[in-house]
C-alpha cells in the first residue's frame, strides 16, 4: 500500500505552490516487496500525481500523458492547462484499469489558467470512476491524502493540528510519512521519501533532495550513505519525533481526534462524461464554475 499526499497552498511565505510526496513501499497481502516503488509521476508542465492502488496502470497513464502535455507545450504558446491535464489522465488511467478491473486513487496538482492552485482527486474502481476538483484562494491549503485509510487519518489529522499550530504543512507531512515508516504498526510503508513540488510561474516540477533525521532521500531513494559534496543542497525537513508520537497517542491511544474532517465534494465529474475520445485532445478553458468558486474547499 501506499501513504502520500497532494498539497496546493498559496501564503505570504511561499507564495503558490503545488507538491506531491510518498513513501516507496510496495507490497501484497500486508508483506513487502521491494522499497523501490515509484507513486509520484510528473504529467507535464507544472502537473503532478500521487497515487495508491495497482501500480501498472498509473505507470502507463503517467507516461502517456506526459509526453502528450510536453509535446503540445513544445509546439503551442498556449501551454495545457491543469483541467485537460486530469482530463487526460482520467481517460488513460481509467482505460489501463479496465481489462484487469483494477483500482487506482490519484491525487493530482496544478495551477488553472487563472493562476489558482489546483487540486483534482481521480477515483477509479468498480463502483466509481469520477473526478473531483479543488482550488484554494490566497491564504488557503489544501491537503489530500493517498493510501491506507488508517494511515490516510494519521495524516490528515497531523495537518489539521499543524494548521492550528502554526507549523509547516508540506515539512509536516513529510515528518509523518517518516513517522509511519518507522512503526511496526504500518508495516506496509516504508522506504524512502519522494517530494516534488512546483511554485507558480515554474515551467516543470523540481524534485529536491530532501534530508530528515540524518537521511538523505531522493525520488524515493535513500542515498545516506552515497551523499557527494558536489550534490545539490537538500532541503532540510525538521522532524519533530516527540510531536509526532503525541499525535499517535491521541489518536490511536486516548481516542482524541483533532477534529472530525469532513471531505468537501468540490466540483465533481464522472470520467465518461469528463473524458471522451471525441474531446480528448482538444483544448478547453478552465469551466466556468471553478473561477465563480464551486471548485473551492466549503
Amino acid at each position: 500500500m501506499t501513504i502520500g499526499f497532494g498539497a496546493i497552498a498559496w501564503n505570504e511565505e511561499v507564495g503558490r505552490i503545488v507538491a506531491v510526496a510518498a513513501d516507496s513501499r510496495l507490497s501484497h497481502n500486508g508483506n513487502t516487496i521491494s522499497d523501490a516503488g515509484v507513486k509520484t509521476f510528473e504529467l507535464g508542465g507544472s502537473s503532478a500525481m500521487v497515487v495508491a492502488g495497482n501500480a501498472l496502470p498509473a505507470i502507463s497513464a503517467a507516461d502517456i500523458v506526459r509526453q502528450i502535455v510536453d509535446n503540445h507545450n513544445r509546439k503551442s504558446d498556449k501551454r495545457m492547462g491543469f483541467y485537460d491535464t486530469t482530463r487526460l489522465l482520467a481517460f488513460f488511467l481509467k482505460r489501463a484499469c479496465e481489462p484487469e478491473s483494477w483500482c487506482c486513487k490519484a491525487t493530482v496538482v496544478g495551477f488553472l489558467d487563472n493562476g489558482l492552485p489546483s487540486l483534482s482527486i481521480v477515483i477509479i474502481s468498480k463502483i466509481e470512476n469520477s473526478v473531483r476538483f479543488f482550488n484554494v484562494e490566497k491564504g488557503g491549503s489544501i491537503f489530500f491524502p493517498v493510501g491506507t485509510a488508517e494511515a490516510c487519518d494519521f495524516i490528515r489529522q497531523g495537518f489539521e493540528l499543524a494548521k492550528k499550530e502554526g507549523k509547516s504543512l508540506i515539512s509536516t507531512g513529510l515528518s509523518l510519512i517518516y513517522y509511519m515508516s518507522e512503526l511496526s504498526a504500518f508495516p506496509t510503508i516504508g522506504g524512502a521519501i519522494s517530494l516534488g513540488c512546483c511554485n507558480y510561474g515554474d515551467q516543470y516540477f523540481s524534485w529536491p533532495h530532501i534530508s530528515i533525521d540524518d537521511r538523505l532521500f531522493y525520488r524515493g531513494i535513500d542515498l545516506t550513505e552515497n551523499a557527494r559534496p558536489t550534490w545539490p543542497m537538500a532541503e532540510r525537513i525538521e522532524y519533530d519525533q516527540e510531536w509526532c508520537s503525541k499525535l499517535d497517542v491521541r489518536l490511536h491511544q486516548d481516542v482524541e481526534p483533532i477534529q472530525e474532517v469532513v471531505t468537501a465534494p468540490g466540483c465533481i465529474y464522472q470520467i465518461d462524461d469528463l473524458s471522451t475520445p471525441e474531446t480528448l485532445f482538444q483544448l478547453h478553458n478552465d469551466p466556468t464554475e471553478f473561477v465563480s468558486g464551486v471548485a473551492r474547499e466549503h
